[in-house]
């Protein structure tokens, strides 16, 4: 009998596999929006990337000096859908979902040392 920590973590191995297949297979990589943005406080386009805080705090507008990260931001510009709170109202994450879910369906029969091996395999590719 499988303790319910060891199935937990297993359902975690499954899904950061589906996800590294969704994301490989069909291209949700790309963001939305490319381009500049503005500065949620001000509108200025004089806005800069930043070292992630431990706030959280992403970017620096230079017109009003506020900080502030990607969750203020409009639109979606996310490299990796779901990552945001915002992610989980958006249509590219929704249109994942039932991806997800089906490619963590055909990794149920596959033991631990198969999920990690095909885990380490897919980060090596890149």
């Amino acid at each position: 009998m499988i303790s319910p920590l060891e199935q937990f973590q297993l359902n975690k191995l499954r899904t950061q596999i589906a996800y590294a297949i969704v994301l490989k297979k069909e291209n949700f990589r790309e963001p939305e929006v490319i381009g500049s943005f503005s500065c949620p406080f001000c509108q200025s386009q004089l806005v800069y990337q930043r070292m992630q805080r431990k706030d959280g705090d992403t970017h620096i507008c230079r017109q009003c000096q506020h900080n502030f990260s990607m969750e203020l931001v409009d639109g979606c510009r996310c490299w990796f859908p779901g990552k945001l709170a915002k992610c989980h109202d958006c249509s590219r994450f929704q249109a994942m979902l039932p991806l997800l879910k089906e490619a963590n369906d055909g990794l149920r029969n596959l033991s631990r040392q198969e999920l990690e091996s095909l885990l380490s395999h897919l980060y090596k590719q890149g």
